[in-house]
């Protein structure tokens, strides 16, 4: 405390103030909380054969349902998905622009229906497109829909592999198409090697 008519000193300059700095404490202990606690559990459940099954399990299906998503495109689905709702589900004749909201009607009800689910729809969708048959698409065999139409996405950009963009370039303008799968292996390459190494760290 200082003396009488002594002016009070000030702080060292660039340190922080002293709230900062327990907000910086109480944000490095939680960390650090979080991340032991974390370890301890992983560690303790991995050498236990079934947590060992159900933790590889869940990683191959999320690998499997990520994987989907990027041999299909989103909108891919999107597009074909609504197609076949507006046969599942036809509107009423009404005023113009009804059949918009009709279709936001659709497309909440898609996800709450299987035979619409994403993942399993994208997996579909790349075996027809891997098996040579085009971009005409049974509402039958895509959706399990019980009639024969078929539906075909709208812009070229959704047709068969087009939104990969090596197949884009490759296309469009003649530019080579091996960059992207190399990059691509390279990357998977190095995320096994950090795997690999975090797990000696540890």
């Amino acid at each position: 405390m200082p003396a009488p008519g002594e002016r009070p000193r000030s702080r060292e300059a660039g340190a922080p103030p002293p709230r900062a700095e327990a907000r910086q404490s109480v944000f490095k202990y939680s960390s650090t909380a979080r991340r032991s606690s974390s370890e301890s559990v992983l560690g303790n459940a991995w050498p236990r054969p079934l947590a060992r099954t159900l933790v590889l399990a869940t990683f191959v299906l999320g690998g499997l349902t990520a994987l989907a998503g990027v041999l299909v495109e989103y909108n891919t689905n999107l597009d074909l998905s609504l197609q076949a709702a507006r046969m599942e589900w036809p509107s009423p004749p009404g005023p113009p622009g009804s059949e918009l909201i009709d279709d936001d009607a659709r497309f909440v009800r898609t996800k709450f229906d299987w035979r619409f689910a994403a993942p399993w729809a994208h997996w579909r969708i790349f075996r027809h497109r891997a098996a040579g048959l085009g971009e005409e698409f049974s509402v039958r065999e895509l959706y399990y829909l019980d009639r024969d139409d078929t539906v075909r996405p709208q812009w070229e950009r959704e047709q068969g592999f087009n939104h990969l963009y090596w197949v884009d370039l490759a296309k469009r303008l003649g530019g080579p198409s091996w960059p992207g799968p190399v990059l691509c292996l390279a990357l998977l390459v190095g995320a096994s090697v950090c795997l690999r190494r975090a797990r000696e760290e540890s």
